[in-house]
This record gives C-alpha cells, sequence and structure tokens, in this order.
C-alpha cells in the first residue's frame, strides 16, 4: 500500500499549496476505511514542510519519483518518505528518507537502540539510521524489481527538530557502524542532505523506478539466499540426528521438484527435533533458489529461531525477519506465488 506517489516536481506543487496533507489523509481512509490520528496527519503537515524545503534546495530534477507512506510488504510498516532518480553515472538509485520530529533522544548499552520520549512515554527504540537502513535492507533483499534493475538502495534519516549537541548521544560510538551505512541529519543539517541526494540523485529520471519499485512482487534475492544459507555453518543448534535427517532429506526431494503440490505432515512429542528439521529445510530450500517462507503462528517462536540463527550475527536480525511469518499475512497473496511454505506447529494456522 502507498498513501501518496508522484514526480517530485508534484511534491513540490502539493506542500505548497497545502494539498500534501489532504491527499495523503483522503488516501489513507480510501484504502484502509477509517481517518488518520490528528497526531499523524500533523506529523505529514510538519514533516514534509521540512522534506520540501530539502527537494527544492537540492536542486535535484523534477521529474524523480517520490513514494510517502510506503506500507513495507506483509508487514505493518510504512516507509516515510522515498525518492527515485539517477546519480551522475545513470545508475538508477533510490533514497530512503527515515523522518524524525524528536527533539532528545539518550544512548543505551544495546547495540542500535537509544531511548526518547515518543508515543506518550519514555520507551527504547531503534535507532533512525538502523530504522532507515533495514527498511532499504527489507527492499533489496526482496523486491523483484530492485533485484532485477540492478538499483542502487540508499538510505538516511533526518531529524528536522532535534539540535545536535556537543556531545550527541545518537552519534556515540556504539552507532557508528549503522551511521555508516545510513547517515543521520540534525536540524542544522540541511545542506549536507542536500547534497547527499543531489549526490545520487542528480539526473533525474525516477519516474520509472518508482513504478516498477511499487509494483515488484516480493522474492528473495541470491544474496540473502546465501546470506541465510552462511548462518546454517557452523551452528550446533541446526545439526540433524538420525531420523530427523531422513524426514529432512525426504522433505527436499519433494520439495526441490514437484511433480504436483504435495503437503508434508512431520509428526513426532516434544523434543524429538521437529523444529530442527523444519528450519533446516527452510535454509536448504532457499539456498537451492526456492521462494520459500518460514511460518509460525507464535510470534515468540519465531523470535527464538531468529535468536539462534543469528547469535553470531545480530544485524543479520533485520534482513532474515521479513522471511518468517504468522500465519495472518498471507490473506491477500496470489495464487501460487511461493514454491514452498515451512509451517511449525501447523495445527495453530489460521483459517
Amino acid at each position: 500500500m502507498i498513501l501518496y506517489s508522484s514526480s517530485s516536481e508534484a511534491f513540490r506543487l502539493d506542500v505548497e499549496t497545502n494539498q500534501i496533507t489532504d491527499k495523503i489523509r483522503d488516501s489513507f481512509q480510501r484504502r484502509l476505511g477509517y481517518l488518520p490520528s490528528p497526531s499523524e496527519q500533523h506529523a505529514w503537515n510538519n514533516s514534509l514542510q521540512f522534506m520540501e524545503r530539502i527537494i527544492r534546495n537540492s536542486q535535484v530534477p523534477g521529474d524523480c519519483g517520490v513514494l510517502i507512506e510506503f506500507n513495507i510488504p506483509s508487514t505493518s510498516k510504512r516507509i516515510d518518505f522515498l525518492i527515485a532518480g539517477r546519480d551522475s553515472e545513470q545508475r538508477d538509485n533510490f533514497v530512503i528518507v527515515e523522518l524524525k520530529q524528536w527533539e532528545t533522544a539518550k544512548a543505551t548499552d544495546q547495540p542500535d537502540i537509544v531511548s526518547t520520549f515518543t508515543g506518550g512515554r519514555q520507551q527504547n527504540v531503534t535507532h533512525p539510521s538502523y530504522q532507515a537502513w533495514s527498511y532499504k535492507q527489507f527492499l533489496v533483499d526482496m523486491n523483484e524489481a530492485i533485484q532485477q534493475g540492478d538499483f542502487v538502495g540508499h538510505a538516511c534519516a533526518y531529524l528536522h527538530n532535534y539540535v545536535k549537541k556537543s556531545n550527541e548521544p545518537l552519534l556515540e560510538s556504539q552507532y557508528q557502524d549503522i551511521i555508516q551505512d545510513a547517515p543521520i541529519y540534525f536540524k542544522d543539517d540541511y545542506q549536507k542532505l542536500q547534497e547527499y541526494l543531489f549526490h545520487h540523485l542528480c539526473n533525474g529520471h525516477g519516474i520509472n523506478t518508482l513504478y516498477l519499485i511499487e509494483n515488484g512482487r516480493l522474492r528473495p534475492s541470491r544474496k540473502l539466499m546465501d546470506h541465510v544459507a552462511g548462518l546454517f555453518n557452523g551452528n550446533n543448534e541446526f545439526i540433524l540426528l538420525d531420523e530427523q535427517k531422513v524426514v529432512f532429506e525426504t522433505i527436499l526431494s519433494h520439495a526441490s521438484n514437484p511433480q504436483r503440490k504435495t503437503v508434508i505432515l512431520v509428526e513426532g512429542g516434544p523434543g524429538t527435533g521437529k523444529s530442527v528439521i523444519s528450519v533446516n529445510a527452510f535454509g536448504q530450500l532457499l539456498q537451492r533458489g526456492k521462494n520459500v517462507h518460514f511460518v509460525a503462528p507464535n510470534a515468540a517462536f519465531r523470535s527464538v529461531m531468529i535468536e539462534s540463527l543469528t547469535r553470531q550475527m545480530p544485524r543479520s536480525r533485520a534482513r532474515i525477519r521479513s522471511l518468517f511469518k504468522g500465519s495472518s499475512v498471507f490473506w491477500d497473496s496470489p495464487d501460487n506465488f511461493y514454491d514452498v511454505l515451512v509451517v511449525d506447529e501447523a495445527h495453530r494456522l489460521k483459517n
């Protein structure tokens, strides 16, 4: 779902004529059947005024493409702002801008986690750079149009109300790796952000790129497949024993060369290794190029599986989380879209 899509020139005009919030609100109501909250409308009105000035003063061409409130497929997350165009070498680029109205934040001792006042209380949330990077990585890993078009993805965060402190918590050493991947810009960094956008989008021609991204099918990229396969190497938690190996190979033989649609049920009491079999089958089928997802109705179990796979590479959690789903997200999937669904606790699937 996308609430707003246009050229950068049309976006600027909609902001200048005070129509942008009305258009997004009307699209929201038309698509979801209810009105967005007043606070969300206020956030659009406020943040997009800043982005209009950034786009205008960056001098990117008017035929760049702009998406606002782009719902990441099969999740509840929305990308605040995405703009597409070509750089000086005529490569097709897109840039995700995570917009925040924060004014203060505190560092924590947890990787990529900060503390700020949001949602009416002080709470721990992901660093804005991490949030922007994870959205970009999802699209690169899962959007078939981006993979086939060899589009180059970039991400950054813009905190337009935030005055950078002399010892800024959001720039502390534990966040430097993610900031390298997704720069963070504060209230007085508007010129740096303008230069960043111009560098990646200076040759415009982003409308077609935008269309392809909007309509790209979800399918794991080859790089993501190889990355997940690497997570199994040397991971003793997922070694198959005796009859587990027999069941695993039986699953692969049916799923790798299907003559017809097949359902395989793996039965066994607690502790017999059903989950070890399922996650190994998932990893191996992904490595073989199948469009496969791991389905587990229990969110806690999904988290445990992701944690076990990524214990040595914590930042991989954001990349592989898109492949682990609850059963309620498939209701509008096209027929025959997935090659294989590996389901844990199938008796808990929702109708």
